[in-house]
């Protein structure tokens, strides 16, 4: 369920896509790619930056731990 989309958001810009999970539902990785960050910020709580072949990237954010750390590699559909 998405809980909260790209775009404007209470007159601000939101750079994401939220989903709806239950606390401790495990993220998997929507693309394969290279971890670039695993670390801690003061909005987003624990989060991970992958980079994937083609260039792109994909941040998840508000985790409870992380599983992977940066260098590592990811494969699709990995937790």
């Amino acid at each position: 369920t998405i809980s909260s989309g790209f775009g404007n958001r209470g007159g601000e810009f939101h750079r994401g896509l939220d989903l709806a999970a239950s606390q401790g539902e495990p993220i998997h990785v929507a693309k394969a790619g290279t971890v670039l960050k695993a670390e801690y910020h003061f909005s987003w709580g624990n989060y991970v930056v992958i980079q994937h072949e083609d260039g792109m990237t994909t941040l998840y954010a508000h985790q409870q731990q992380y599983v992977v750390k940066a260098g590592d590699t990811v494969s699709q559909g990995q937790t």
